[in-house]
């Protein structure tokens, strides 16, 4: 195992301290518990993201031929609730050709417009060979509409259970996963009535679910 190597993600007066690393072969976004708001979160997506993005940041990263570099994101336990942000982070990883593995946003604010943006990433990265793998999204303000919107998009993207070869190394003892690992806990929807969710997800996708 290689020592981890920094990546700036410098600070600005209109977002705290971004902590970034590189290490076996994948970026680490470690961005939670920093009361990120949405307005700090666009603004690092517009004015820095971009060129800690460029190609001649990232190729000395890509240690294997032939694989996007994963990426691990984790910005929970913050003060994020609008949609487009996230939205704009995500698309601009995407277009960079990163695998993002994880994605942690539990304990924030988002609503079912973030599930529908993330139901759209989990669609694209899976058409890119890229299928996220887990998403930590409890403690928000779902629905059960936003809940379906992600069931649904893992089972329409057709990716899971994945069908790539050797294992994602940002995953940890998890390196072998198929299935995405989808969390919703503290989510009232499911608290209630999880035996009819799950239920009402099987006839709609005509493809087994449960909650857990």
């Amino acid at each position: 195992m290689g020592s981890p190597s920094p990546v700036d993600g410098d600070t600005h007066d209109s977002w705290p301290k971004c902590k970034v690393e590189h290490r076996d072969g994948a970026i680490f976004v470690g961005w939670s518990s920093v009361s990120l708001t949405d307005d700090a979160l666009h603004s690092f997506a517009i004015e820095r993201l971009p060129q800690l993005l460029l190609p001649e940041v990232l190729q000395p990263m890509r240690s294997t031929k032939g694989r996007a570099l994963e990426c691990v994101v984790d910005f929970s336990e913050n003060l994020l609730e609008k949609a487009a942000p996230l939205k704009v982070v995500l698309e601009q990883l995407r277009q960079a050709t990163l695998h993002i593995t994880i994605l942690k946003l539990h304990r924030n604010r988002f609503d079912d417009d973030t599930a529908l943006v993330l139901a759209e990433h989990v669609k694209e990265a899976a058409a890119a060979g890229c299928p996220l793998m887990q998403l930590h999204f409890s403690d928000n303000k779902l629905s059960a509409t936003g809940v379906r919107y992600l069931v649904e998009a893992a089972h329409e993207s057709g990716s899971y259970p994945s069908q790539a070869q050797g294992s994602l190394k940002s995953l940890g003892i998890d390196s072998l996963r198929k299935a995405l690992y989808l969390r919703v806990e503290k989510t009232s929807c499911l608290q209630r009535l999880p035996y009819n969710f799950a239920k009402a997800s099987e006839q709609r996708v005509g493809q087994s679910a449960c909650c857990v």
